[in-house]
């Protein structure tokens, strides 16, 4: 993961690449400075770190991609021209 400048106030070095486990370090501390609870840290970590499964389907000359987003589902379909 790349972090440009704008996040050097939470602690990341600017113009470097961060696994994820760095990032997840960082933001920790950071989410911890903020008073939040163990619990809700890990929260905000899973939801930044694991993105939506989505599941997709070829008909044609159309790519139908459908993401699932707190069990409600979003549909898009891109079609060649």
């Amino acid at each position: 993961m790349y972090i440009g400048t704008e996040y050097a106030e939470l602690g990341f070095a600017s113009s470097r690449w961060y696994t994820i486990n760095e990032f997840n370090n960082i933001m920790r501390n950071f989410y911890a400075s903020m008073g939040l609870s163990r619990s809700e840290i890990n929260n905000m970590l899973q939801m930044v770190s694991s993105p939506p499964s989505s599941i997709y389907s070829i008909s044609g000359n159309s790519l139908t991609i459908t993401t699932s987003v707190d069990n409600i589902n979003h549909t898009i379909v891109y079609n060649r021209r």
